[in-house]
């Protein structure tokens, strides 16, 4: 990712982001990388809440050495730490149904939803002091959803992916996973993350502001299906957490609050 400064006539400059697909072995797995996030921008631009303007796209390389998208830069700042945390949760969980919302025939051309973990494969976490909740859990994850209209999604929606300026949510930012798929799997991405960052309180009570909001229940199911995304990996991680500021946690802090999120989850069935 680059920050870059256009300068046009008249000595006017604005700033840019230039975002360039260098992995080879995602884009072995993924070649439409480029084209797909050009696509999800221009239905995120529909929604109401700043995101970055399309500006161009280079979907092979031709152009720019590696696929790369072009797009206008949100001004803001990640805010892992704020002042008011009940309207930090209340203003990231108000964003998402008006996400949720756009509503295009472009909609269908992007991406269907589908788990990241192979869910024949799961098994309870080693450090867990809570078997019975995690495997209650991947019974969950594994078994029946409920039937919800699919909706536009961003799919990787976390408090790193959205900005701030002045106190205010000043936009929602990496759209390279967004998908057609259950509006759940934002809420229950976000809240995972927030059990990282915040702990299961800042969770429950996003959860309960986007109930709130949205005017409907989160399935547990969703939260389910996300937690067990970070299984393949061992468990919570803390280096990213420790890039934006929270250098204070631990992985064993980690591990105790992903056991009492499963618990909670466990609760809800």
């Amino acid at each position: 990712m680059h920050e870059l400064v256009v300068e046009r006539r008249r000595g006017a400059r604005e700033r840019v982001v230039l975002r360039r697909y260098v992995r080879a072995d995602w884009l072995a797995r993924e070649p439409d990388l480029a084209p797909r996030e050009a696509r999800a921008l221009r239905l995120a631009s529909r929604a109401e809440v700043a995101t970055p303007e399309l500006i161009a796209v280079d979907a092979d390389g031709s152009e720019c050495d590696v696929p790369a998208v072009l797009m206008s830069r949100v001004p803001g700042r990640v805010r892992m730490e704020p002042r008011d945390l009940d309207g930090w949760l209340r203003q990231m969980a108000e964003v998402l149904p008006a996400i949720h919302a756009v509503d295009d025939a472009e909609v269908a051309e992007l991406q269907r939803y589908q788990t990241w973990a192979d869910l024949d494969e799961l098994e309870a976490p080693r450090w867990t002091r809570e078997p019975e909740a995690w495997a209650a859990v991947i019974a969950l994850a594994q078994g029946r959803r409920p039937r919800v209209k699919a909706r536009f999604i961003h799919r990787d929606y976390h408090p790193m992916n959205v900005v701030w300026s002045r106190g205010r949510l000043s936009g929602v930012v990496d759209w390279t996973n967004a998908s057609v798929g259950p509006p759940g799997n934002d809420v229950a991405w976000c809240r995972q993350n927030l059990v990282a960052s915040h702990g299961l309180k800042a969770a429950e009570q996003f959860r309960e502001l986007y109930e709130a909001v949205a005017g409907e229940e989160q399935h547990p199911v969703w939260d389910a299906l996300g937690v067990i995304e970070m299984l393949p990996g061992g468990g919570p991680q803390v280096a990213q957490l420790h890039d934006v500021g929270l250098t204070s946690l631990t992985r064993r802090t980690l591990r105790a609050r992903f056991d009492s999120y499963a618990v909670s989850i466990a609760r809800r069935v």
